[in-house]
């Protein structure tokens, strides 16, 4: 089912509120919590008793620390990544048959080779393979690119 608010299987994501009215009010961003409600984390200076998001962080804004704040993975099951086209660069595969790509994985940044085996997702973007099955197998089923659903 859906939530109020759209998220699939009622989650919901952060949320940005304001409380109060005039120069006294504040901006408030609610974090989902897994009980399902939302932790205000006060945005900007003052006091009024709430979190500030640098104090939800412990000062502590690496990328990992980051990723944990988004929804829970769902990686992509393993025969579904079976089922993916792969490529070897360069070799009529790579970057052919309309798919996107700067002839640079967007994963790991780093240039394409020739007769490296790349991957192709449905949406047509392009990454080495051990890239796509380690991002797709252990973090999410969708693209890292577009975010669109390898898999429905």
């Amino acid at each position: 089912g859906s939530g109020g608010d759209g998220a699939p299987g009622g989650r919901r994501g952060a949320v940005l509120i304001r409380m109060g009215d005039g120069p006294g009010g504040a901006w408030f961003l609610g974090l989902p919590t897994p009980d399902g409600g939302l932790m205000p984390v006060r945005l900007g200076g003052g006091g009024g008793g709430a979190l500030h998001l640098g104090d939800y962080l412990d000062g502590d804004m690496s990328y990992e620390r980051l990723v944990a704040l988004e929804d829970v993975k769902v990686p992509t099951p393993p025969e579904a990544l079976d089922a993916l086209r792969v490529t070897r660069w360069g070799s009529g595969g790579g970057g052919a048959g309309g798919d996107y790509t700067d002839g640079s994985c967007t994963i790991c940044l780093a240039e394409y080779e020739a007769g490296e085996p790349v991957m192709h997702l449905p949406c047509r973007h392009t990454f080495h393979e051990a890239c796509a099955r380690t991002w797709l197998g252990k973090h999410s089923k969708l693209c890292p690119t577009c975010r669109h659903a390898v898999v429905p």
